[in-house]
């Protein structure tokens, strides 16, 4: 069956364009967690600068970014 698969062109061509999309993901993944992962390093620098109000409104713009 792999012999098979691995001979078969359209099969070959179809597991690259899978692995380059699966690539293309975990990089706008990776990209995605180091923004948010930046936004709480900057809000546990900044926070005794900012009101309570603002810590909150900063906490909760990092959890929607989390989903």
């Amino acid at each position: 069956m792999e012999y098979i698969l691995e001979n078969v062109p359209a099969y070959q061509e179809a597991e690259k364009k899978l692995n380059a999309k699966a690539e293309q993901w975990t990089n706008t993944l990776d990209t995605a967690e180091k923004k948010i992962n930046q936004l709480k390093t900057n809000l546990f620098h900044e926070k005794i600068l900012l009101t309570d109000e603002l810590i909150l409104e900063r906490e909760q713009e990092i959890k929607i970014k989390e989903l």
